[in-house]
């Protein structure tokens, strides 16, 4: 934006008797936006929230109760496994859903990942053993195959319960809080748009603008964007 932005916003501010702070002026983009902001400061009216951003707020605030972690240090780009552990995932998953009292996305298994390790870590210890106290590479070798059912239990075991992950898109606070809104749309559904009519903040913003820019009142709406509609 340039100066005549300057000019829109001092006109606004003294028509309003308001004053527009830097951080708040950089995220207006359309006068549906400036009427948010105003209707927020005049009126006390909250403006429309992002679904993904109520989502974050309320995983983040969970986290910190659940978890007892400062929701302060949490980011978007915070990774999630670490947060949950590695041997008590699902409990923490669970516990978490109870807290949000909402639906998560579930968690996904390890159990082909657990079942090849499983097999392998038995087989190998089955065969260290025997090839140890027998010193016969044959009864060694037979040993390592009898341990492959129980490795093959005890790495499902593992992989299912104890070291499950989450879907990639979901790994982080970002992520999940996305898929948090998406599983549980109607808690997140933003409010409808402040109405125009019979609104006399929108209509002494609509003043403001024809007044610094010549436009016809009529041709202004909350989609009207500053820059590319009106070219400040």
């Amino acid at each position: 934006m340039g100066l005549d932005a300057v000019e829109l916003l001092i006109a606004v501010e003294e028509e309003f008797g308001v004053s527009l702070p830097d951080d708040e002026v950089a995220s207006l983009r359309t006068l549906g936006d400036l009427h948010d902001y105003l209707l927020e400061t005049c009126e006390g009216r909250r403006r429309p929230d992002c679904p993904t951003r109520s989502a974050f707020y309320r995983l983040r605030r969970a986290i910190g109760v659940v978890l007892h972690i400062d929701p302060r240090s949490l980011r978007p780009t915070t990774p999630v496994l670490p947060l949950l552990g590695r041997w008590r995932r699902h409990r923490q998953w669970n516990r978490l859903k109870r807290e949000l009292a909402m639906e998560l996305p579930p968690l996904e298994n390890r159990a082909a990942a657990g079942v090849f390790w499983g097999m392998c870590v038995a087989a190998m210890v089955c065969f260290a053993v025997a090839a140890v106290f027998t010193h016969d590479p044959f009864v060694a070798f037979a040993a390592a195959l009898s341990a492959l059912l129980p490795g093959v239990l005890l790495g499902y075991i593992v992989g299912v319960c104890w070291i499950p992950t989450i879907r990639d898109s979901h790994g982080t606070l970002g992520g999940l809080a996305r898929a948090l809104a998406a599983f549980n749309a109607p808690a997140f559904r933003v409010s409808e748009e402040p109405s125009t009519e019979s609104d006399p903040i929108w209509d002494r913003l609509s003043d403001v603008v024809v007044r610094q820019f010549g436009v016809r009142r009529e041709t202004l709406r909350r989609e009207t964007r500053f820059v590319e509609d009106l070219g400040v």
